[in-house]
């Protein structure tokens, strides 16, 4: 793939992933992000665990290139025990295309830094995460 090729398909991906809607099932009920709008799902639950971050992420389909499902869940199980280790509050979910012809399953964790975040996604080759700082708005957050 020609470097054009692959900017071309970075970018393709960083326009759904903006599109995306991110799900998951919290203590505190569901919670669905949405890029760029403010969450009073998110901001509740932070609050409530005393928290002022949160990380949305995955490690399936590391590089936005697909992988199969079995290879997919191995490495989420070892991006869960990442997380278990950097925060007491993760919760499962789902990343999805508005259209629904894609899912990835992903977590929730609250407090994690930014820069602990980046190199998560680093460490399982994502093009970008979902962060919410204080504001409680999720971004895109290329790692790549």
């Amino acid at each position: 793939m020609t470097i054009k090729h692959e900017r071309e398909r970075l970018s393709a991906l960083m326009e759904i992933y903006r599109q995306s809607v991110y799900e998951a099932r919290t203590s505190g009920g569901n919670v669905a992000l949405r890029i760029g709008k403010k969450s009073p799902a998110l901001e509740r639950l932070c609050r409530s665990h005393g928290m002022r971050s949160a990380l949305y992420i995955t490690a399936w389909n590391p590089g936005g290139l697909p992988r199969v499902r079995a290879a997919n869940v191995r490495i989420n199980c070892e991006l869960e025990r990442d997380l278990q280790r950097l925060s007491e509050h993760v919760w499962y979910g789902a990343g999805r295309s508005r259209d629904g012809s894609w899912e990835e399953e992903s977590f929730l964790a609250l407090g994690i830094s930014l820069r602990d975040s980046r190199r998560l996604g680093r460490k399982y080759r994502q093009v970008a995460i979902v962060w919410a700082g204080r504001t409680g708005v999720p971004r895109i957050v290329k790692t790549m």
